[in-house]
């Protein structure tokens, strides 16, 4: 006799993986926090991105001049773990708790032995993500086949709406279809092949260019946007 499986379970199964899932995107967006020391000492304030893309999560950790990859980075339900890119014997975990994440850092040491120190997560605020965009960037463009494009991106965010012009080659061209969610953003550059997308964090744009044919051909390239210094936001 075949077993049977009751509606009851098949709908338990549902459930639990649709809760799973909701867990897992709860963790999605921007995140600031001060991570204390080895020591204990006071934290460095560094903004986290996570971005969840069905079972495969992935992120960064970013201060005011670099930004660095998280790796082996786990979430099952509303837990996190994970280890920065450099630093792999220190681990993080924490548990999603609304807009805050409760962690734990431990700092492995043969003299002093395993130190574990606690912080806290805060969600950015959307108005946050939008002013940390506003102003100009630069960085080079890749083409394919090694080419580069330098080019001075001026960028403007009006809600979840992004815009603003791109200046390369002699010309100006209209940034189009722009959106900004948290940290992404995405966009395409009138006139031009490409569609762009990209993860803010501090004064750092990690982004990639995705074409689909043309003198480019068919990949998608990355390349990184740098914050141009000392000028204005506004």
């Amino acid at each position: 006799m075949k077993k049977r499986i009751s509606l009851a379970a098949v709908v338990m199964l549902c459930t639990l993986a649709t809760s799973g899932f909701r867990s897992a995107s709860g963790f999605e967006g921007t995140w600031t926090a001060a991570v204390p020391g080895p020591s204990g000492q006071s934290g460095l304030a560094v903004t986290f991105n996570f971005h969840v893309d069905g079972d495969k999560p992935s992120g960064t950790v970013a201060t005011e001049k670099e930004t660095f990859a998280l790796v082996d980075l786990k979430i099952n339900g509303s837990s996190i773990t994970f280890a920065v890119e450099g630093e792999e014997q220190n681990r993080y975990a924490g548990s999603l708790d609304g807009d805050t994440i409760k962690m734990q850092v431990k700092y492995p040491s043969h003299e002093n032995g395993t130190r574990t120190w606690a912080f806290v997560m805060k969600r950015a605020s959307p108005a946050d993500s939008v002013s940390s965009i506003e102003g100009p960037w630069q960085g080079d463009v890749p083409r394919g086949g090694g080419r580069t494009v330098a080019a001075r991106f001026n960028f403007h965010a009006d809600g979840a709406v992004l815009n603003g012009e791109v200046q390369a080659v002699g010309d100006d061209f209209p940034i189009v279809k722009g959106t900004i969610a948290g940290a992404s953003i995405a966009f395409k550059v009138g006139g031009t092949q490409g569609d762009y997308t990209g993860t803010v964090a501090a004064d750092r744009i990690e982004m990639k260019v995705k074409y689909d044919g043309g003198e480019s051909g068919r990949q998608t390239l990355p390349f990184v946007l740098t914050r141009i210094p000392g000028v204005s936001r506004h």
